[in-house]
């Protein structure tokens, strides 16, 4: 009797071991499974609160807040040309509908259009333009980067020569352009490569703020392999780092914003249940079947405002905004 509860003893010490590992091992495995991203952590929800009453005829909206001012300095197309209007609170802008001739007329010596403008300031204080040109119809299609600096009188100082003209397989068609600072201190433009195959968002990156660009990647938005048409292909890419690693981002497919989340700023995934039409925007003009261009900016007190194109009707489209409220897991 006594050698079997011995041996009884010693086969309930047994099984307890083997349980006890069993679960060690079970524990290792789910921190494998964290560190391989199968766990849920990451941008949960984005509310979108629409700006009431907020609507700027005209569109391509680039916003960006420049910390020596204290403002947003936003620069836009409209049927007066470009403008360039400021807010304090991302709400109520300045010099709204007032033409820029310093931003229209910059691409004249070389014989383009400026479509797309954007700001930033380099390390040096430098404020340096960023610009999309677009040839004349009657010259071709290309599309071109180029850059310009502002003097201390506020006159800009262009370089004639491109900044970029796309990547491998971009055929000189660049569109769109959007620029985030990289976690190591380059800049990373977002565009559409318009003239390739598919033509969906892109990056390119910059050592020497902007200068000089180099091709990076055609797929940040994971659609380079299932991009058929317009309800597959990411484009108007509106990336924005949020200073802690990590980014969001908006994209648009068949006239609606999609939202984006990256911990590196250049692999993207797609937030589950977002999908925002123009239907969402009361302020949008009567008409208006799609959203456009959206930019994205973020002030010093973590308020992160969109401002983006409501259109459809030739010659009818507005700006409107929103605020983005994000919930990380």
């Amino acid at each position: 009797m006594k050698r079997v509860l011995i041996r009884t003893g010693l086969l309930l010490t047994i099984l307890s071991i083997l349980i006890l590992t069993l679960y060690s091992c079970k524990g290792d495995t789910t921190v494998d499974d964290d560190l391989n991203g199968d766990n849920d952590t990451g941008l949960q929800s984005i509310a979108v609160t629409p700006v009431p009453g907020f609507a700027i005829s005209g569109g391509i909206p680039n916003a960006f807040y420049i910390p020596g001012e204290g403002r947003i300095h936003l620069i836009y197309g409209s049927s007066v040309g470009l403008v360039e209007a400021f807010s304090i609170n991302g709400v109520s802008f300045d010099s709204v509908g007032i033409r820029s001739t310093r931003l229209d007329t910059l691409l004249n010596p070389i014989i383009m259009f400026a479509v797309d403008v954007l700001l930033r300031v380099t390390s040096a204080g430098i404020r340096r333009f960023v610009v999309r040109g677009l040839q004349p119809p009657e010259a071709g299609t290309d599309s071109y980067i180029y850059t310009a600096d502002e003097r201390p009188d506020r006159s800009l100082l262009l370089r004639q020569i491109p900044a970029y003209t796309g990547g491998p397989g971009d055929a000189g068609i660049i569109g769109v352009p959007e620029i985030v600072p990289t976690t190591d201190g380059r800049w990373r433009m977002f565009y559409v490569a318009v003239g390739a195959s598919p033509g969906n968002s892109r990056t390119a990156t910059s050592s020497d703020e902007g200068l000089s660009w180099t091709f990076e990647s055609d797929n940040p938005f994971g659609d380079r392999n299932t991009a058929v048409d317009a309800s597959t292909t990411n484009v108007d890419p509106a990336p924005l780092a949020l200073g802690d690693s990590r980014y969001i981002a908006l994209t648009m497919r068949e006239k609606i914003l999609y939202a984006f989340w990256s911990e590196d700023g250049l692999n993207f995934q797609e937030l589950d249940n977002f999908a925002l039409s123009v239907g969402a925007f009361p302020d949008a003009p009567t008409g208006s079947d799609g959203l456009f261009d959206p930019t994205l900016v973020r002030l010093p007190n973590g308020k992160i405002f969109m401002y983006v194109t409501a259109g459809g009707v030739p010659g009818n489209d507005a700006i409107v905004a929103a605020e983005l409220t994000l919930e990380w897991e």
